[in-house]
């Protein structure tokens, strides 16, 4: 429907596995490239650290755990951090050179999430792809994984795009 919107983000988290899961995770980070943010406008922002940390076996790539703990999860609790890091799934070379041909931002309304303290992907960047999306942009002071160091700030922007409530209005939810 054109009119439902749109949510990019691309979990951590190993909660599911195999080739569909991997395709659906490559398709969902790679939909908030704009046609024209190519390889090389990608390449004028600073290159942010984790990028100089990625260990490549095959096409198979992984955070060294020194970067994970630093670099992408550098807000969390330790204890979290290295929880997370530990169940790390491997990505594929694809997902940081492949490109989408229909993006659902295209045709639906985009929200998007800037991470101010992402040492994963470049801020900057992250504006420059909000704005080309034209989405609804919030800021958050979080590294990559704002979703889990900022869950009230992410889950409002959810449910704003969910249309549920209007952003800044909190009340508790409602458990049936």
């Amino acid at each position: 429907m054109p009119g439902n919107p749109v949510l990019v983000w691309m979990s951590p988290l190993p909660t599911q596995n195999g080739p569909w899961w991997q395709q659906r995770q490559q398709e969902a980070a790679l939909a908030n490239a704009s046609a024209t943010l190519t390889l090389a406008k990608a390449k004028t922002y600073p290159t942010p650290p984790a990028s100089a940390s990625i260990v490549f076996d095959g096409d198979q790539g992984r955070l060294s755990e020194e970067a994970f703990l630093r670099d992408f999860a550098g807000d969390l609790p330790e204890a979290k951090a290295n929880v997370l890091y530990a169940v790390q799934e491997p990505f594929h070379k694809a997902l940081l050179t492949g490109k989408t041909k229909h993006a659902a931002w295209r045709s639906k309304p985009s929200y998007y999430a800037v991470s101010t303290e992402d040492r994963t992907i470049n801020p900057e960047l992250e504006r420059f792809m909000a704005k080309s999306m034209g989405a609804k942009t919030i800021e958050v002071n979080a590294s990559h994984l704002s979703l889990i160091s900022q869950p009230d700030e992410i889950m409002q922007l959810i449910l704003e795009a969910a249309g549920q409530r209007a952003r800044g209005e909190r009340t508790k939810a409602k458990w049936k």
